[in-house]
């Protein structure tokens, strides 16, 4: 309706039909302008590609997956020819399929457009996302004079895709870095483990007088609760409050996770309470925050509050209250908890929510129904699942469950050892010396290695090899340090937003074992 009064109201060319395209993008009447551009017959009669540049833009910009290639088909089979202006859409379009996208690569090359620096730029973008950083690369080396867009552009490439050797060499030659590079160095650094080098990178970038985005404080904040490096978290937060800046939802999680993280709960709790609007991830992350230091009342207290706010939970938000549910022996509780996942909120559980409902019912003495919560899961369990059983069973001195449970995760995760060893001290601890030292033997044969331990004041890096792990490190009222040997994909894939914002979103167990070593 609104379409149609503004075409009675708008002379009928172009210009102003682009100003109605983009204004009916924003009311969600894309396609009933669309629809009036084909019946009024405007969008065939003229020669400009313009407007089909618009219409494509558009609905690239709602993620209508099919609609921009037809149109770009219609396009060219009405004989308009696509210019510099088409081409970056069509490129933002393709991020979902790279068969399509290296189809309007090879249409970009013929239609005599490789020079243009938008365009390569997209491209660049575009080998990004399917890890293609040697194609990337190719891109721009073809630019004679690569600009700001371009240069960052590469530079975000390798940092996503953990090239961060060709990242700092990329950084060290440019003729210039704002503030974009700078914050892509300081993301890509927390990203891929180098936390202590996000935070140098953040404090040359001060130094240096520019002012850091938003996004480069959540990632120098995730950095240092990464680390447990409060003081450094400290100096960054610091940083946000001389500025004046104001605490975002997106801002105010990375430091309620962060000083979580470094065990600061009271200072957790007053960023929290500081906080005037709060978005689901900062419910998550104090929830989860209260969970990690045994603060269950608190924790569940917390989601009841953020019920009453008008907020729906999600999977990371079970995943905290389950925890706290688990540290906090209330297992009825915890299972109201995980049955209201599916029955009132429709989400469906992830592993992740499995082993937490194992850890629950293991670490109250109940072995029995833990195993037999595990026989009527509805999917397969997974390697973190049995290692929860494990660890229960090792508490509880069970040793025929655990030999069972073992057996079960040494199948599926042969290569780690965090079954071996469980497995082999629960044989030591009930006096059967030789067969823990005879599976000791068979992880040797195997060349699994075991972690390193490390001390309550240590980097929360531990080393081995050339593979890394991070730790998340806790106060001593939650029992020290409880590690997280990386999360599965599934996990990685769902949270990747507020893991932006250093959401913690793995759940902590109070039984080391439970743990599964890399």
């Amino acid at each position: 309706m609104v379409c149609h009064l503004l075409l009675q109201k708008t002379p009928r060319n172009i210009r102003s039909f682009v100003q109605i395209s983009q204004f009916c993008r924003i009311c969600d009447q894309l396609s009933q302008f669309h629809c009036v551009l084909i019946t009024t017959g405007l969008l065939y009669r003229s020669k400009d590609p313009f407007l089909w540049n618009t219409l494509i833009h558009a609905y690239t910009l709602q993620q209508c997956s099919k609609t921009p290639f037809i149109l770009f088909t219609q396009m060219l089979k009405n004989q308009i020819h696509p210019d510099k202006f088409t081409f970056p859409s069509l490129i933002k379009a393709s991020s979902t399929s790279k068969p399509i996208g290296r189809t309007i690569h090879g249409l970009i090359i013929k239609n005599g457009l490789p020079s243009d620096d938008f365009i390569h730029s997209c491209l660049i973008q575009f080998y990004g996302i399917f890890a293609e950083t040697d194609d990337a690369r190719q891109v721009f080396v073809e630019i004679s004079e690569p600009d700001k867009v371009s240069h960052n552009a590469m530079l975000d490439a390798y940092c996503k895709n953990g090239k961060m050797a060709s990242a700092r060499q990329l950084f060290v030659e440019m003729p210039w870095r704002d503030v974009v590079s700078w914050t892509i160095m300081v993301n890509g650094c927390a990203k891929n483990g180098h936390c202590r080098e996000a935070f140098d990178f953040f404090k040359s970038m001060v130094e240096m007088g520019l002012s850091p985005h938003e996004a480069t404080l959540v990632s120098v904040i995730s950095a240092c609760g990464s680390l447990g490096a409060a003081n450094e978290g400290k100096s960054a937060h610091g940083y946000v409050i001389r500025r004046s800046i104001m605490i975002t939802p997106f801002l105010g999680t990375s430091l309620i996770d962060m000083y979580g993280k470094c065990g600061l709960l009271n200072s957790a709790i007053i960023v929290f309470g500081s906080m005037q609007v709060k978005q689901l991830c900062t419910w998550n992350a104090m929830i989860s925050t209260f969970a990690a230091h045994d603060c269950g009342n608190e924790a569940m207290s917390t989601y009841n509050d953020m019920l009453k706010a008008g907020l729906e939970p999600n999977g990371i938000t079970f995943l905290g209250v389950l925890t706290a549910c688990a540290r906090a022996g209330c297992v009825e509780l915890g299972i109201k908890y995980f049955d209201s996942m599916h029955k009132e909120f429709n989400i469906s559980p992830w592993t992740e929510h499995y082993s937490c409902m194992v850890n629950l019912l293991g670490a109250a003495g109940l072995l029995q129904e833990a195993s037999e919560f595990i026989r009527r899961m509805p999917v397969a369990a997974e390697g973190s699942v049995w290692g929860a059983l494990l660890g229960a069973c090792r508490l509880h001195g069970e040793l025929g469950l655990a030999k069972s449970a073992g057996q079960r995760l040494l199948g599926l995760e042969p290569e780690r050892s965090g079954a071996y060893v469980v497995l082999s001290n629960i044989y030591s601890g009930c006096g059967r010396w030789q067969e823990g030292v005879k599976l000791r033997e068979v992880m040797a044969d195997k060349g699994v290695k075991k972690l390193a331990g490390c001390s309550w004041g240590c980097s929360a890096q531990l080393l081995l090899g050339s593979q890394s792990m991070h730790m998340v490190q806790i106060s001593h009222n939650a029992g020290g340090i409880a590690e997280m040997a990386g999360m599965s994909r599934e996990i990685r894939h769902r949270t990747d937003a507020l893991d932006a914002a250093g959401n913690t979103t793995a759940a902590i167990g109070k039984v080391p074992d439970t743990i599964r070593s890399a």
